[in-house]
């Protein structure tokens, strides 16, 4: 056994929390189908230092080997795959070192930390000249900010890039003229509208999520408006029929029953996952009471969100880098 799976498991740190009624037994699993497809989605990978013994931080070396052990069709990272400023340099250097082999099934996002050293995310962009260029085509404006969409199997699956409209981030836009924000908005309309009849299940990742544990540190006017720019996104996505909707952002796990766009439950609504868990460090679920439709949560474990797809179909398991299923769903019906 690694030593430091080992010596994790006798800590028994013991800050999962959860409620106990919404998880779904492990133990049931879906037979498997011709057509069945195998996904991971992680985000907020590595960091500025190396894998070491502190079993909290920069464990980003056992995901890497998780992931490879799942044998993915197809690997998401949801965002801030390399802390903390995302230059072309940490991500060779850290990221690169130990999900290089990947690197050709991987469909990435960006995430904030891609923004810190230059504004056109020129380190995320130049990493993933490849993954991008090839699922965006030769369009300008998508190229620019790198959204794009594509079909696995019978499934539709959109990237969206979460940071365009963010309040919080200085761009100089005019408020009243559409600008890159409308523009994507407007290609997420259009690209679901031309799947709703060919596609058995839809996906949509980005990096920050629209249901959060709080508002980021309890503060209203920096953590709500962080989240509620993001809803007339989740309004065309309710509108298409999404049933999954994946991100990061937090560095934790946590399971959403299916909402509208206005934090309702709704059975017909989008179901998000979060996993913010990709070894870079945790964020503590520290404040009550349990938020309205939050089912399942995880803050003390570095995992893969590992997705099995069929035509109408999907299974879901959270699975911890001791390779533990802390978190499952199983044989769902899609929208």
């Amino acid at each position: 056994m690694n030593s430091k799976i080992g010596a994790l498991a006798a800590l028994a740190i013991g800050l999962v929390f959860a409620c106990p009624m919404c998880f779904v037994s492990a133990d049931v699993s879906a037979e498997d189908d011709a057509t069945e497809f195998v996904l991971g989605a992680v985000g907020d990978i590595a960091t500025t230092q190396l894998p070491h013994s502190n079993l909290n931080r920069n464990q980003y070396d056992d995901v890497a080997r998780l992931a490879t052990d799942m044998g993915l069709d197809g690997l998401l990272t949801v965002g801030d795959a390399q802390h903390n400023d995302g230059t072309y340099e940490d991500y060779m250097a850290y990221f690169d070192l130990y999900f290089s082999t990947l690197h050709d099934t991987i469909y990435p996002t960006i995430g904030n930390h891609d923004y810190s050293m230059s504004d056109s995310a020129e380190g995320y962009f130049t990493y993933f000249a490849d993954r991008v260029n090839a699922l965006v085509g030769d369009d300008d404006e998508r190229l620019r900010w790198g959204y794009y969409s594509f079909d696995m199997g019978s499934w539709h699956i959109v990237c969206l890039n979460s940071i365009l409209g963010h309040p919080w981030w200085y761009w100089g836009w005019n408020d009243t003229s559409p600008g890159p924000a409308e523009a994507q908005l407007a290609w997420l309309d259009e690209d679901l509208a031309a799947h709703d009849g060919d596609s058995t299940g839809t996906i949509v990742f980005f990096h920050h999520p629209r249901y959060d544990w709080e508002s980021y540190y309890t503060s209203q006017s920096w953590g709500l408006d962080e989240m509620l720019y993001l809803t007339p996104y989740w309004e065309v996505m309710y509108e298409h029929g999404v049933d999954l909707v994946l991100g990061g952002h937090n560095h934790n796990y946590m399971r959403w029953a299916p909402q509208d766009a206005y934090g309702n439950y709704d059975p017909a609504g989008p179901r998000q996952l979060i996993v913010g868990t990709g070894g870079s460090y945790f964020w503590g679920f520290k404040h009550n009471p349990w938020p309205a439709n939050l089912e399942f949560g995880v803050d003390d474990s570095f995992g893969i969100l590992k997705l099995k797809l069929r035509d109408g179909s999907y299974d879901f398991e959270f699975v911890s880098t001791e390779g533990k299923v802390l978190d499952g769903m199983y044989d769902q019906v899609c929208h």
